[in-house]
């Protein structure tokens, strides 16, 4: 995989935020299929990611756009990609976001 993209939303740091965010990364494993691999997640400072790897993060993250909003974490998601092998995250959502950084 070449990208990753990371998936942000804001949280309580509370269990039933992490739940959802569990049931959230199982929903996009299921629709990424072989397309993408969800490589895992943090919980913290007020944040919490979900990293995906990726050939096409343009197309994986339109998938991620599919996913029924009942079952995201937070409707504030803000999402970036960057080259594996890179530092600087171009943004993706929403499309006014200008910077992108992990606490």
């Amino acid at each position: 995989m070449t990208a990753q993209v990371v998936l942000q939303f804001p949280t309580s740091e509370d269990v039933d935020s992490y739940d959802k965010l569990i049931r959230f990364e199982e929903a996009l494993i299921s629709l990424l299929g072989e397309s993408a691999k969800v490589d895992g997640h943090d919980f913290g400072a007020g944040e919490m990611n979900v990293f995906i790897l990726t050939e096409d993060p343009i197309a994986t993250f339109a998938v991620v756009q599919q996913t029924d909003r009942s079952i995201r974490p937070s409707q504030d998601m803000r999402a970036a990609f960057r080259p594996i092998d890179g530092e600087d995250y171009v943004c993706l959502w929403p499309p006014e976001l200008m910077q992108f950084q992990l606490a």
